[in-house]
C-alpha cells in the first residue's frame, strides 16, 4: 500500500509519450490547445534523503510546510526555508498506516488521510493529535471499508472527504458530523454524472470545491452550495496533484507530461510552467503540489532522491490576477 501511488505514477510515465515544445508554446499531442508558457526559477530544494517517498504537500496558514511521507507513513513539517521542524503520525492511538493527502483549516490544524484505516486524523499545527473522523456511509449499497484519499476544509469548517474506493465525497461539519455526500449529480441541462475515484480535493477563496478524478482525467468544479459547475479535462493525460493560488488559479500536475498546467477559476487553460530558457519545467516523478500565499510553487518529486523543489515566477505576471 505504501508504494501504491509510486507504482501507479511510474506506469503512467511509461505508458505515454512526452509532450513537445515548438516556438515557446506547449503543444500536447491529441489536443488542439496551445498554452503560452510562464518562466519560473528554482529558489530552493529541501528534504533530499529525508523521505521514504513523498505523497502530498500542504502549506498551512501558519506558513508551515507539511509533507506526507508515504514510505515512512509519517507527516514531516518544515519552515519556509526548508528546515526540518518536527514529525508526527506514529503516536500510540493515532498511528498512520497508509498516509495519503494532507490539508489544513483556517486555524492551521492539520488533516491527514489514511487510506487503509478509512479515516482522517486531525492534529494541531504542532503535530499534537486531536481526534479522528472515521468514514461511514448513508448509502444503501455496501461499501468497501477503505478508500479515504484526501480532504479539504472550507471557511465554515465543513470537511470534504474524498472516498476514492467508493466513488464519492463525504461532507462533515466542523465537529465531524455527517451532512451529505456527493456521488451522482446533474449539470444545468440535466445530464447525469457519477464519480469514479475522486482525489486531491481543494477549496478556493469562494468556498468552491475542485477535485481530480484521475481514472477519467478530469477536474470537477462545484460551488459553495455543492452544486455542480462543470469539469475540465482536455489538457490532462494523468493528473496527479492539484493546488489553488491566492488568485484562485488552479494548478494541476500531470504525470504523463511531468509538467504543471495552470487554469483559471472556470477551468480555462492559461499556461504551463517553463524554466528560464523557455523549455518545459521537467519534474521527474512528481507526486505532490502546493502553492503558498506568495505564489511560491512546491513540488514533490524524485530527482535522484525524494525532495521538495520550490519555484517562483520570474516575471511579475505570475503574481497578478
Amino acid at each position: 500500500m505504501k508504494t501504491k501511488n509510486i507504482i501507479i505514477s511510474i506506469i503512467f510515465v511509461l505508458m505515454f509519450e512526452p509532450l513537445t515544445f515548438i516556438n515557446a508554446q506547449l503543444r500536447i499531442k491529441g489536443s488542439p490547445l496551445e498554452a503560452i508558457i510562464q518562466p519560473v526559477e528554482l529558489v530552493r530544494m529541501f528534504g533530499k534523503g529525508q523521505f521514504g517517498s513523498i505523497n502530498n504537500i500542504y502549506v498551512s496558514s501558519r506558513n508551515i510546510i507539511y509533507v506526507s511521507d508515504a514510505g515512512d507513513c509519517i507527516v514531516k513539517a518544515f519552515n519556509m526555508r526548508g528546515e526540518f521542524l518536527f514529525s508526527f503520525g506514529r503516536e500510540p492511538g493515532s498511528k498512520l498506516q497508509s498516509i495519503m493527502e494532507l490539508s489544513s483549516d483556517k486555524d492551521g490544524n492539520v488533516y491527514a488521510a489514511d487510506y487503509d484505516q478509512n479515516l482522517i486524523n486531525v492534529y494541531n499545527y504542532n503535530g499534537k493529535y486531536l481526534f479522528n473522523i472515521k468514514l461511514e456511509s448513508k448509502m444503501q449499497k455496501k461499501l468497501k471499508d477503505r478508500g479515504v484519499s484526501g480532504m479539504a476544509v472550507n471557511s465554515k469548517g465543513d470537511i470534504y472527504i474524498t472516498d476514492s474506493a467508493n466513488g464519492r465525497i463525504e461532507v462533515r461539519d466542523i465537529n465531524g458530523v455527517y451532512k451529505f455526500q456527493i456521488d451522482k449529480f446533474k449539470d444545468k441541462n440535466g445530464t447525469k454524472f457519477e464519480l469514479i475515484s475522486p482525489t486531491h480535493p481543494r477549496i478556493n477563496s469562494h468556498d468552491e470545491l475542485y477535485f481530480i478524478d484521475p481514472l477519467i482525467n478530469k477536474v470537477y468544479h462545484f460551488d459553495a452550495q455543492s452544486n455542480y459547475l462543470g469539469s475540465f479535462e482536455v489538457n490532462f493525460s494523468a493528473p496527479i496533484g492539484l493546488a489553488i493560488d491566492k488568485y484562485n488559479r488552479v494548478y494541476v500536475i500531470d504525470m504523463r507530461f511531468c509538467a504543471v498546467l495552470i487554469h483559471d477559476r472556470e477551468g480555462k487553460f492559461l499556461y504551463s510552467l517553463c524554466d528560464e530558457k523557455g523549455e518545459q519545467l521537467y519534474i521527474p516523478y512528481p507526486t505532490g503540489l502546493a502553492v503558498d500565499n506568495n505564489n511560491h510553487i512546491y513540488i514533490g518529486c524524485n530527482d535522484g532522491g525524494w525532495c521538495v523543489k520550490v519555484f517562483e515566477y520570474m516575471s511579475a505576471w505570475g503574481d497578478k490576477k
